[in-house]
């Protein structure tokens, strides 16, 4: 599973080309090891109804457009190389925390290889799940699994 990425020197030998990247704008980086199997998206429109008397339906009137979510499941495995994935899921946890110098949490660029959305995706990290799937015997986690609610 993780034959992707072994690692050299703090390098990648196979560069991310086609996984997902987050990327704060503190500087903090997010690179999924194993490329997702599905991203899902949505999109909501605000619309009011307008009473109007003796019909069975209203009109409608749009009223704004509301932000696009993205839920992801992020996949970290440093099984092969005895590592701890722990270094990446509390990077990943921190852009959903207040950076100090910022007053609020980053806003994040996310990028994958497929281009989901013309010009990328900026936005924030709204939740992060981490569910730790493998442990070393000394118990450090090895793999890890993040669902990670994104909004822009």
């Amino acid at each position: 599973m993780g034959s992707d990425i072994k690692a050299l020197g703090g390098k990648l030998l196979h560069p991310p080309n086609a996984w997902v990247t987050l990327k704060a704008e503190n500087g903090i980086t997010v690179v999924a090891q194993i490329n997702p199997k599905e991203l899902a998206y949505s999109k909501s429109v605000g619309w009011a109804e307008q009473a109007g008397t003796g019909r069975d339906f209203p009109d409608l009137q749009f009223t704004a457009g509301k932000s696009i979510t993205i839920s992801i499941e992020l996949m970290f495995d440093k099984y092969e190389t005895n590592g701890d994935v722990r270094c990446d899921t509390d990077s990943l946890l921190s852009m959903a925390l207040v950076d100090e110098g910022l007053h609020r949490p980053p806003k994040v660029d996310v990028t994958w290889a497929g281009q989901i959305f013309k010009g990328g995706f900026k936005g924030v990290v709204e939740s992060v799940k981490v569910r730790y799937t493998m442990f070393t015997k000394a118990g450090t986690p090895c793999r890890a699994v993040a669902t990670v609610g994104l909004k822009q």
